[in-house]
């Protein structure tokens, strides 16, 4: 049996992940796949950053889940579970997770870095590669194609 734990964020980078998790799913019956969101918490008292009610974080895990369930992996939900965890560091809670449930292979939604992070090699696919012994797959989002211009652009619609 083999097990993937599937990092989701709700910024968009998780969707070509999902799709390629539920590629995976259909080909090989013996797969099993944890969903893993993560609310990051605030690092330090003195700077706190907007904090989010636990009640605000439960409901945003419950929509993902019942969005997951119905859109990506309808059908399969025996072999689908989810996971709802809370830390200061993504990538810790994501390494911690895998090596708690097992996982040998990690899968991101992600991006190459850009700006300053693209230099100190920053970014949360990067961090989970320095610090796990675990296979990992970060899956690019296919570019999005550029806006068709029709005649609607004109009246500002």
């Amino acid at each position: 049996m083999q097990r993937i734990l599937l990092a989701w964020d709700d910024r968009g980078h998780a969707e070509a992940a999902s799709q390629w998790v539920r590629r995976k799913l259909l080909a090989d019956p013996t797969v099993e796949v944890t969903v893993l969101y993560v609310t990051v918490l605030a690092a330090s008292p003195r700077f706190a950053g907007p904090r989010w009610s636990s009640d605000y974080d439960r409901e945003i895990a419950h929509a993902i889940k019942a969005r997951l369930e119905y859109d990506v992996f309808d059908g399969l939900g025996d072999r689908v579970r989810f996971l709802h965890e809370s830390g200061i560091s993504v990538s810790d809670v994501i390494v911690a997770a895998a090596e708690v449930l097992r996982c040998p292979m990690i899968v991101l939604g992600g991006r190459p870095p850009r700006g300053f992070r693209r230099w100190v090699g920053g970014g949360v696919g990067a961090e989970v590669l320095r610090k796990t012994d675990a296979s990992v797959l970060v899956i690019r989002a296919p570019s999005r194609p550029m806006p068709v211009r029709g005649p609607w652009a004109k009246t500002g619609l």
